[in-house]
């Protein structure tokens, strides 16, 4: 399986979280185009509406199991870390489930750092 439906699965499944807000983000260059997004930055983002991470800029990067960060993710990540946002790297559904679980849900009060899948 590509990470193109392994994204829509996750991006789909995100949508039904009321507590946060996601889109997908085209990074890069379309071909004889704008630049979109800037190289490396997550393949969905968004913010917390409610719970410990309310208002926080959230990124989650989607990769195929087995396939490594690109150095720019690498950057990205770094950034978001040093900023205080929420990053992770997610290989199916069900890795983003349990992500969901341990850090959206309303009754957790200690911010943590979320990395699953790498």
């Amino acid at each position: 399986m590509t990470e193109i439906p392994i994204q829509k699965d996750v991006l789909d499944y995100l949508k039904t979280i009321d507590t946060l807000k996601v889109w997908r983000s085209n990074a890069g260059r379309i071909k004889g185009g704008p630049i979109m997004a800037p190289k490396g930055c997550p393949d969905i983002i968004g913010y917390a509406k409610s719970g410990r991470w309310i208002g926080k800029f959230l990124g989650f990067e989607v990769k195929q199991p087995g396939k490594a960060l690109t150095q720019d993710q690498k950057e990205w990540q770094k950034e978001m870390f040093r900023d205080g946002c929420f990053y992770a790297v997610v290989t199916s559904v069900e890795d983003m489930r349990q992500l969901v679980e341990v850090h959206f849900r309303d009754e957790h009060d200690e911010p943590m750092v979320g990395h699953f899948g790498e």
